[in-house]
């Protein structure tokens, strides 16, 4: 007796479904690099999103690491997302002078965890925060971020800080190793991240740093400037990593 067109129907819809679930999955396990944004390959190129250190393996030095921890504790993504959305106006917003800001790629966070994303903007995005900003306008930020950054709606983390009295100007604040820490962390954020420049080798392209020396160097002296009009300015060694 011959099926009913209506279950033959279900039957070849079944059949045409099993088989392409199975050549999809025998794809994905004969090409796993099709797609360079999946997750199984993220580790491939990542040397490009994060640099190696030497003492750890890992993307962070070992007072990186500590500062990251700091970063966590203090709640500091709940303010401050590290992801730069693929929109030309968010590049441009984000990045430092000519350089503007590669859009977030799964590759940078293959050490992170857990990862600080963020959902909420109460602050700028801190993921290409590296290299814009000196470590003293970082620490006297952290102390006084209305003196570096009128306005600005931030705390004062000056727990972090020995000798932290702002209502006496003769005591000099000196940050602790957990803010020279939390300072290292800022730094490394966004600092190896290189971006594809088809202009490179001949017009071949290859891989640079995505933020340009001038443009850093740039920022790092408008930073320094801004720290001579400071009412109370950080000077503190960076501590070798």
């Amino acid at each position: 007796m011959a099926k009913p067109k209506a279950e033959q129907s279900v039957l070849w819809l079944g059949i045409f479904a099993s088989l392409t679930m199975v050549t999809a999955l025998v794809f994905t396990a004969i090409f796993p690099s099709y797609n360079n944004r999946w997750s199984t390959n993220t580790v491939d190129g990542a040397k490009y999103f994060r640099a190696v250190r030497a003492d750890t393996g890992t993307g962070y030095s070992k007072l990186e690491e500590e500062g990251r921890l700091v970063y966590q504790r203090e709640g500091c993504m709940y303010c401050h997302t590290q992801q730069v959305r693929p929109l030309r106006t968010e590049m441009i917003r984000y990045g430092i002078h000519h350089s503007p800001a590669p859009p977030a790629d799964e590759r940078e966070g293959i050490y992170d965890e857990p990862h600080f994303l963020g959902t909420k903007r109460n602050g700028p995005d801190l993921s290409r925060v590296g290299g814009k900003y000196s470590d003293d306008w970082q620490f006297s930020h952290l102390y006084n971020p209305q003196q570096m950054v009128p306005g600005s709606i931030m705390p004062a983390f000056t727990w972090l800080f020995s000798n932290a009295n702002p209502a006496d100007p003769s005591m000099a604040p000196v940050p602790s190793h957990e803010c020279v820490a939390l300072v290292a962390y800022l730094q490394s954020l966004g600092a190896d991240r290189m971006i594809w420049d088809p202009a490179l080798n001949g017009g071949k392209g290859g891989y640079r740093p995505w933020l340009l020396p001038q443009d850093k160097q740039n920022s790092l002296a408008e930073s320094q400037a801004a720290l001579m009009n400071a009412a109370k300015p950080i000077h503190a060694p960076r501590v070798s990593q």
